[in-house]
Order: C-alpha cells, then sequence, then structure tokens
C-alpha cells in the first residue's frame, strides 16, 4: 500500500484514479495493480479542492474519482453540498448505493464515489473502494457484452438445426461470435473471487466495506446470471458449429463422391470406345 502525508487526509481532496498498462507510469503518487482479468493499474493522481473540477466523469470502464471528506467535515454543510452536486454530475444515472463499516461511509455510483473516513483508515477505504470499482466495472461490461451478443445469438440459432446454405463469411461470423462469448467466459472466471471478496490484505475496517459494497450491488447474483446467460450462448454457438461442420464434410464427401463417379464413367466410356474402335 503506498504512503501518503497525513495533511492529506486533513482536508477535502479529489483523488482521481484512471486504469492503464501495467508500469505505464512508475512515478505515479497513488497506484494500486491489478492482474485480473489483464494486468493493469490504477493510477491516482491527488488535488486538494475549493471548488469540484469542471472536467466529464471518468466513464467507469476507464478509472474511479474519488471525493475524500474527513470525518471532522461530515457535518458541514458546504461538504453536503459538495457531496450532493458530485454524485449528481457522475457518469451514470444508477442511483447511489450507501454503505457504512464503523466509521466509515462509502457513497458511490459508477466511476464516482464519496468516502468519509478519519484520517488513519482514509488509504485503506480509498484502496478497498478502488478494488471494488474496478472489478465491479469489469462485471458490467461483461454485463453489456453479453447483452449485445443475443440478437447474434438468436441468429445463430436456426444453424443447430438446420443447414440450408453454407458459405465462408457465414462460417466467419459464427468462429468470431464464439471467440467472443469465449472471451466474457474467460473474463468473467478471472474476476470471479475478486468481485465476490475483496482483498485480504486490507484491514478488517476497509475489508467490511468491500464486501458492503458488493452486497449492496447485488454482485454475487450478477455474476451467477452472467455465467447462465454465457453458459446458454456458448450452446447455441457449439451446436451451431456442430452442424456447420457436419454440412461442411457432407459436402466435401458428397464432391469426392461426384468426381469418383465422372471418373468411373469416363473410364467406362473409354473402355467402350476401345472395344468399338
Amino acid at each position: 500500500m503506498p504512503t501518503l502525508p497525513a495533511t492529506t487526509f486533513s482536508q477535502p481532496a479529489l483523488f482521481r484514479f484512471h486504469y492503464a498498462p501495467r508500469g505505464r507510469e512508475a512515478g505515479a503518487t497513488v497506484v494500486f495493480p491489478f492482474d485480473h482479468p489483464a494486468p493493469r493499474d490504477a493510477i491516482g493522481a491527488i488535488q486538494s479542492i475549493e471548488q469540484l473540477p469542471t472536467s466529464s466523469p471518468i466513464p467507469p470502464e476507464q478509472g474511479v474519482e474519488i471525493l475524500f471528506i474527513p470525518t471532522s467535515h461530515r457535518d458541514d454543510a458546504s461538504a453536503k453540498e459538495l457531496t450532493h452536486i458530485w454524485l449528481a454530475a457522475a457518469h451514470s444515472s444508477a442511483e447511489t448505493v450507501t454503505v457504512r463499516s464503523g466509521e466509515l461511509q462509502v457513497l458511490w455510483k459508477p466511476a464516482r464515489a464519496v468516502i468519509i473516513a478519519p484520517a488513519l483508515q482514509a488509504l485503506p477505504a480509498i484502496e478497498s473502494l478502488v478494488d471494488f470499482s474496478h472489478y465491479e466495472a469489469v462485471l458490467r461490461q461483461i454485463e453489456t457484452a453479453i447483452a449485445a451478443g443475443w440478437a447474434a445469438a438468436e441468429a445463430a440459432a436456426p444453424l443447430a438445426y438446420a443447414i440450408t446454405r453454407l458459405d465462408s463469411e457465414n462460417d466467419r461470423e459464427v468462429g468470431r461470435r464464439m471467440q467472443a462469448v469465449l472471451q466474457s467466459r474467460m473474463q468473467l472466471s478471472r474476476i470471479e473471487p475478486h468481485v465476490l471478496r475483496p482483498a485480504q490484505h486490507l484491514p478488517p475496517a476497509a475489508r467490511v466495506l468491500g464486501e458492503s459494497l458488493r452486497e449492496a450491488t447485488l454482485c454475487e447474483e450478477r455474476l451467477e446470471t452472467a455465467d447462465g446467460q454465457i453458459e446458454t450462448q456458448e450452446y447455441v454457438y457449439e451446436l451451431a458449429s456442430q452442424r456447420l461442420g457436419e454440412h461442411r464434410h457432407a459436402r466435401k464427401g458428397f464432391m469426392l463422391e461426384t468426381i469418383i463417379i465422372i471418373l468411373l464413367a469416363a473410364e467406362v466410356l473409354l473402355m467402350i470406345g476401345e472395344i468399338f474402335w
């Protein structure tokens, strides 16, 4: 875990994390590494704020922005107004999720959140939130890919029982779709342990915070649903691939038999010709 000066958490501050390939910014102040679904880092920039920045919110797949408010400022009218404005301007229109763990409190939306915490617990709480946000964002991307794949799966479903024609484009498209579904399957398998539970090295309060966020956002149920939907799409493409393969082999066999018959017929004609000539 990185170390930061104690003064970092004495006043409200903004932490902006963006995801980048591993080691892209080795000198960054705050870096949280992730190995799944691919090695990358959450690279953080910190700024003290007199007022909220006007830049566009970060999309969930690109990072997470965290407004930190010390516990001593919890009841300040300005802090409450800051929190309201910050969350209202989030990239997502989803409802705000609120969870607590001891003195820690988090108000969360995809890619944007507020942490209220004592200075000594602030950094572990931020790490727990970044850890959760990262894997929730990957799960959300997989869910989006599954939803976008239903039309193609339904189009491929008739191929599971009837092949009316076979062309290279049709064959390649089924292969591409199967590859995309398998990619989602591999990603889901890699992130599953992290979607279900927070990092074990976190302190107890930060770990409970991560567990509460996962429970509030129904991560386990969403994981099971995604797994079942991927299995359905896999089954469609497996059947379609099997039928396409059978049809391809049958067509090749028919062509080979036709060639053999033509050659035999030609040989018979030559033999008859030799007899009469």
